[in-house]
C-alpha cells in the first residue's frame, strides 16, 4: 500500500489461514446467456443451487489433490467445499510460507498494520492445472466506503463565549425521497411486499445499529425485516460512527428492506469468498504459477 513500511517479519508460528481455489470440473456447462435472453422470462429456466454444484463445482479428485498436498506441508485442512470450489489451509506462517513459496512480513501504513508478501506464489506442477489461486498470504485491506458526507464549516455564528460555532454549510435546496415514493413514482406493483423474498448484501466493513433502523421503518409504516449478519472468514458486523462505513450498510439495508447482510473482511481473500457464500456461485480466475 502506499507509504507502507516493514516492520518486521511475521512470527513463524502465527496461524495463518489461505483459501484455495480450485477449477471447476472439466464437464462444467453453463446455459448460453443468448439463449435465455431469447426466452420469455417466465419460460426461462435458471440454474438451482443443486444444478450449480453438480455442473460447476469442483471434481472430487481435485479436492483430494489439494489434500494431499497439505498433509505434504504439515499443514491443516479447515474446510473443503467442492459447491464453492475451495479448500481452506491453515498452519503456522512458517509452513505456509515454505508451501507456497512467499516470504510473509508485518508492514504499518497510515491505518494500521497489515501481512505482505514478497516473491511470486507457487504450487507444485502436478497442481498447476488444478488450482485457479491461493488468497489469503497478503491480508492488507483492498475496500474502502466511497459514501460523501455534508462538510461541516465555521460561519459567523456568535455563541455566548463569542467565538465561531460549526454548521453545515448552506446548500441549495435538496429534495430526497423515501423509497415507498420512489416506487409509487416507477409505479411498482402496490401489492408486491417482498415477502418470501430473501437476498444478500455483501459488505466489506462497517456494521448495522439495529435501533435505527427498527425506527427507520417505523417512521415510515413498513413492518421491520428480518436481518442476518452472515460472517465470512471472520469478519463481524462492528458498527462504529455515522460518518464511517456504517452509513453505506445503513443506507443498503433500509433500501433494499434486505433480509441478510454478509459480512465479509475487506480483504482480497473477503472478496474472492464474497459470491460463492452469497449466491453460491463460483468465481473468475486468479493464477498462481507452477512450482517444480
Amino acid at each position: 500500500m502506499p507509504g507502507a513500511q516493514v516492520i518486521g517479519d511475521i512470527h513463524p508460528d502465527e496461524r495463518v489461514e489461505v483459501t484455495v481455489r480450485v477449477r471447476p470440473r472439466p464437464s462444467a456447462t453453463t446455459p448460453a446467456a443468448r439463449a435465455l435472453s431469447s426466452q420469455a422470462i417466465g419460460e426461462r429456466r435458471y440454474l438451482t443451487r443443486d444444478d450449480l454444484r453438480t455442473t460447476l463445482g469442483a471434481d472430487a479428485a481435485d479436492i483430494a489433490a489439494v489434500r494431499s498436498f497439505a498433509a505434504e506441508q504439515g499443514l491443516e485442512v479447515v474446510e473443503a467445499d467442492p459447491a464453492q470450489r475451495k479448500v481452506v489451509l491453515a498452519g503456522p506462517a512458517q509452513k505456509v510460507s515454505a508451501a507456497f513459496g512467499v516470504t510473509l512480513q508485518r508492514y504499518q501504513y497510515a491505518q494500521g498494520t497489515y501481512r505482505g508478501r514478497t516473491g511470486s506464489v507457487t504450487i507444485p506442477t502436478e497442481l498447476a492445472t488444478i488450482v485457479e489461486g491461493v488468497f489469503g498470504l497478503d491480508d492488507r485491506p483492498q475496500a474502502t466506503p466511497h459514501f460523501r458526507a455534508l462538510p461541516i464549516e465555521a460561519i459567523p455564528t456568535a455563541s455566548l463565549a463569542g467565538s465561531l460555532q460549526p454548521h453545515a454549510a448552506p446548500a441549495a435546496a435538496a429534495t430526497s425521497f423515501t423509497p415507498p415514493q420512489v416506487a409509487r413514482l416507477y409505479d411498482f406493483v402496490p401489492a408486491a411486499t417482498g415477502s418470501g423474498q430473501c437476498i444478500a448484501i455483501i459488505e466489506l466493513g462497517g456494521g448495522l445499529r439495529r435501533g435505527d433502523l427498527k425506527a427507520y421503518f417505523a417512521q415510515l409504516g413498513i413492518s421491520a425485516p428480518k436481518i442476518v449478519a452472515v460472517s465470512v472468514d471472520g469478519a463481524k458486523s462492528r458498527p462504529t460512527k455515522p460518518n464511517s462505513a456504517d452509513g453505506e450498510v445503513m443506507l443498503e439495508a433500509d433500501r433494499h428492506r434486505t433480509r441478510a447482510v454478509h459480512r465479509l473482511r475487506g480483504t482480497l481473500r473477503g472478496r474472492r469468498s464474497r459470491a460463492p457464500v452469497a449466491l453460491r456461485r463460483p468465481l473468475g480466475r486468479a493464477r498462481a504459477s507452477p512450482r517444480r
